[in-house]
């Protein structure tokens, strides 16, 4: 076998991936650690480490007493190189305490000591392990000072001596792990963290993260990195600013109004847009905004929109920024509030009509126009020329979704919407949408585009479809159009079906002849959109408004269970829609007999037993559902429920005993007699 091994070694280095498999299995075999032992005799370090790392394997799987002689195993390690040594130390460190004691014997091979020493589990309580047998001042200065740092700080009674040289380190941007230091020591080193991050070494952060802090000892260094010009550093500012505010909370009102002053104004400069970190920057906005979200949960309740509205009238960049945070807000707060930054947005419309080179500041202004629309912006968004896109990205979506929703706006001149429509009917895709929106007469809209997509060329099919579809703004519509849409769907974006498939499904709600067409678009989209919490919350709607006198919306109900088989990975709000929009098919007690319920009893025991499935990955709210299957002891339908809940115990007790304790629980367990 050791040959075997071997060879395998070779094809592996020699860049054979398929020679990763043969090693696994040895190192799965009986005789793994015989040869093993032997390989560590070998001259070549590869071998020595995969013999090392195997040992190292066995002993941490099966606690093996055989291979657990420490002694050998550190005069092992005594002969091999580092990587190799530094195995057999990790096996060694499993031994428990006699690994402590083994410790106070190699006071004469340092290396051996040293890589026991930080292979060890974490010390504990005081006292767990004995004293260090080294003298950590003398190893400085052999290659491994990185190394002695983290023995001292994981068994801090042996810092004296190197505390100099470890401040030094720190300040050079040597990042220590800080959790077993007392608060002493931490404090003496948080100094020499800030100077680190002074000099740009972010890896202090984490040091930072992990000393003892009130909140306020993190003011400086947050600050200071939200408003660098690195962005980089105003990332790594967000976790800063996340653990002050999380202390914050506690403290006086005084000092979180201060520190939110220096939030507020170190957003300014924190979110400024960057064209050659356009993905970072955005990372950095969303964070900054769950931030601003987290400080409206302290007593204070503040927001940003004061400082934003000071900066209307700076520096473009910052307005842009401004423009960026009422977007934000918009949804959250009354109009009122947004009048000064809508009024700017229409006039950066106005200002920079034939302008380039505003990108983010025009992007800016139509998503504040798109959450706060206004008919004043219209004639200038409809006389905008489709934007050229910059390498970075286009501001043409934003603009055509600002002009969708000020198209909706009421009181928009007459003039502005027979020009819109006529554009539209000419030809002029983008603008379908908002003319949808805005003309009265939507159905000859709809018609031209029906005709434009029936003469349409494959390549001309997307953008002519995704025009149709958009027309469908009213239930009349849908229901002339539907089988056209429908079999255009295959040329729209998956968002675009996803928005499809909803509105049919808001209409049908409302109108009985849709429930048919809206099951089967949903069955169309819901392959290409599967886990879509949308989606799912569609066809909730479907059952409910079918569900008493309709099997309609049986076959949509077969796919969404079909598809929990593999919804492990789902979101869990997900998780539980699809677990209501399965419960809103059941009858409840004392109710007729519903079809739907009738029809889909052999599904009910196949999604109790995936719901159980998922809820070894997830938590599962399946009560609910559990609860109403089992409500209706008397009828032969309900018994018929119960049964397919009896017949998956396992499943139901499983789910029931995550469930919360109480009452409801109490009830359900006694009605299936668990």
């Amino acid at each position: 076998m050791e040959g075997e091994v071997l060879e395998a070694l070779r094809r592996l280095y020699s860049g054979d991936a398929s020679a990763s498999c043969a090693l696994e299995a040895f190192q799965n075999s009986p005789g793994a650690l015989e040869v093993s032992a032997k390989l560590l005799q070998s001259t070549s370090p590869e071998v020595q480490f995969f013999g090392a790392s195997t040992i190292q394997r066995i002993v941490s799987l099966t606690r093996d007493h055989q291979v657990s002689d420490i002694d050998w195993l550190l005069s092992e390690a005594a002969r091999l190189p580092g990587p190799a040594r530094r195995q057999l130390c990790a096996a060694a460190a499993l031994c428990g305490a006699s690994a402590g004691h083994a410790a106070q014997r190699l006071a004469g091979d340092w290396e051996v000591a040293l890589d026991l020493l930080l292979a060890l589990p974490d010390a504990g309580p005081a006292g767990q392990w004995p004293q260090v047998p080294l003298q950590l001042h003398q190893l400085l200065g052999r290659g491994r000072d990185e190394d002695v740092f983290r023995c001292g700080a994981k068994f801090p009674a042996s810092l004296e001596g190197i505390w100099p040289s470890l401040e030094q380190a720190v300040r050079g941007g040597f990042a220590l792990d800080c959790t077993h230091l007392p608060p002493a020591a931490g404090l003496r080193l948080r100094g020499c963290a800030l100077e680190a991050l002074q000099k740009g070494h972010l890896s202090a952060v984490s040091m930072l993260l992990e000393l003892p802090s009130s909140g306020l000892d993190l003011l400086d260094a947050a600050d200071f990195l939200l408003r660098a010009a690195d962005v980089a550093a105003r990332l790594a500012s967000l976790e800063l600013w996340s653990r002050l505010l999380s202390q914050l909370k506690a403290t006086a009102p005084g000092e979180r109004r201060s520190a939110f002053a220096r939030f507020s104004d170190g957003v300014f400069l924190g979110a400024l847009w960057q064209d050659d970190a356009s993905e970072d920057v955005e990372a950095l906005r969303e964070g900054l905004w769950s931030l601003a979200q987290n400080w409206q949960l302290t007593p204070e309740r503040p927001t940003l929109l004061e400082a934003a509205q000071q900066k209307l009238q700076g520096d473009w960049r910052e307005v842009e920024v401004a423009l960026w945070l009422f977007a934000k807000y918009a949804k959250r707060r009354p109009a009122g509030e947004l009048r000064p930054a809508v009024q700017a947005a229409v006039m950066i419309l106005e200002k920079l009509r034939g302008a380039s080179g505003y990108e983010m500041l025009l992007e800016s202004a139509c998503e504040l126009l798109a959450a706060a629309p206004c008919k004043e912006a219209l004639p200038l968004l409809l006389a905008r020329p489709s934007p050229a896109p910059t390498p970075s990205r286009t501001s043409a979506p934003k603009v055509l979704k600002a002009l969708r929703a000020c198209a909706a706006c009421h009181g928009v001149d007459e003039g502005l919407a027979q020009q819109l429509q006529h554009r539209a009917l000419e030809g002029e895709v983008e603008l379908v949408p908002a003319a949808a929106q805005l003309t009265q007469d939507v159905r000859s809209l709809a018609q031209q585009w029906a005709r434009l997509c029936a003469e349409a060329s494959p390549a001309q099919l997307p953008p002519r479809a995704r025009a149709l579809v958009s027309c469908m703004i009213r239930p009349e519509l849908c229901q002339l159009w539907w089988r056209d849409c429908q079999q255009l769907l295959a040329y729209l974006p998956p968002e675009d079906q996803v928005h499809y498939a909803c509105r049919v499904a808001d209409f049908a709600s409302v109108s009985g002849p849709l429930l048919g067409p809206a099951c089967e678009i949903w069955q169309a989209v819901w392959p290409r959109a599967e886990g879509d919490e949308d989606m799912v919350a569609a066809l909730e709607q479907l059952v409910q408004a079918s569900a008493r006198s309709s099997t309609v919306a049986k076959q949509p109900l077969l796919q969404l269970a079909q598809s929990l088989v593999h919804a492990s990975g789902w979101a869990p709000q997900v998780v539980s829609a699809a677990l209501g929009a399965v419960e809103a098919s059941v009858a409840p007690c004392g109710a007729n007999a519903w079809p739907l319920t009738a029809e889909l009893v052999p599904v009910y025991g196949h999604v109790i037993r995936c719901a159980a499935s998922i809820s070894s990955c997830q938590p599962v709210p399946a009560l609910s559902l559990i609860g109403a299957l089992a409500s209706d002891p008397s009828s032969a339908l309900g018994q018929e429920l119960r049964q397919q809940l009896l017949g998956q115990e396992p499943a139901v007790r499983l789910l029931m005993s995550k469930a919360e304790p109480g009452r409801v629980t109490e009830r359900i367990a006694a009605a299936l007699g668990l």
